[in-house]
């Protein structure tokens, strides 16, 4: 079963048309279809340039209008150039502009200004390898979360897409200092706006299961670090 996306009534999986209000489901996919991922008579090219515009500039639209959530293939592709698109800015960036905060570097040369040329092979192969790894955990913390109350009926593959298709906001990490600051706070938005529109479930719920995973990620965390000061037997206050 799935709810209609416009009144939120139980439907059969297979039916495209809302028996309730008559809204249509499922749009149809390939050429000409009503968002730039799906149009197969686009170049690769286009249909990357046309996504990033789409998601961010029309979020919902986007989301409202994906094709089946059971193609992984093509949204981790995508979701792969754009990583890799703005690891590269973040690290030239860091590598040609002096760091905003010296003080906080325990490294004179990173202290004197930007990041050496010969440290960015590494800090581009820890990143690409963090990145590829990040949206499966990602999506399954939030899935889980999701569960846990009561949603998430279409599965891990559409959890999955969503976080895929929000790392579109690191294309701002282009933009020098601020970018990378803007790029995750708009990533944010755009999952929450994601898993509203393709779990069929309010903003404000959306919003729940990611801050709420936020914070059970943060608890894990500092229970973690009194285990280990425990196990030291270092003085816990």
């Amino acid at each position: 079963m799935k709810k209609c996306i416009q009144c939120n009534t139980l439907m059969d999986e297979k039916e495209t048309v809302c028996p309730s209000c008559g809204c249509q489901q499922t749009p149809e996919y390939g050429s000409n279809a009503e968002n730039s991922f799906d149009d197969k008579s686009l170049t690769w090219g286009e249909r990357l340039v046309g996504t990033i515009r789409e998601v961010m500039t029309a979020p919902n639209a986007f989301f409202d209008s994906l094709g089946p959530d059971k193609e992984i293939g093509g949204a981790f592709l995508y979701y792969f150039v754009l990583v890799l698109i703005s690891t590269i800015a973040a690290l030239f960036w860091q590598s040609v502009l002096p760091q905003p905060f010296p003080f906080f570097s325990q490294n004179s040369e990173l202290a004197a200004g930007a990041m050496p040329l010969s440290r960015l092979p590494f800090f581009l192969s820890v990143a690409l390898i963090g990145g590829l790894i990040a949206p499966f955990i990602t999506a399954g913390l939030y899935h889980l979360v999701l569960r846990l109350f009561g949603e998430g009926e279409r599965g891990f593959n559409t959890t999955l897409r969503v976080i895929l298709f929000s790392q579109t906001a690191a294309i701002l990490n282009i933009i020098p200092l601020a970018g990378s600051f803007f790029a995750n706070i708009w990533s944010l938005a755009l999952q929450a706006m994601g898993l509203s529109r393709r779990h069929h479930i309010s903003l404000g719920k959306a919003l729940l299961v990611i801050f709420g995973t936020i914070f059970f990620l943060v608890v894990i965390i500092v229970l973690l670090v009194v285990f280990i000061l425990v196990a030291l037997n270092v003085p816990v206050k």
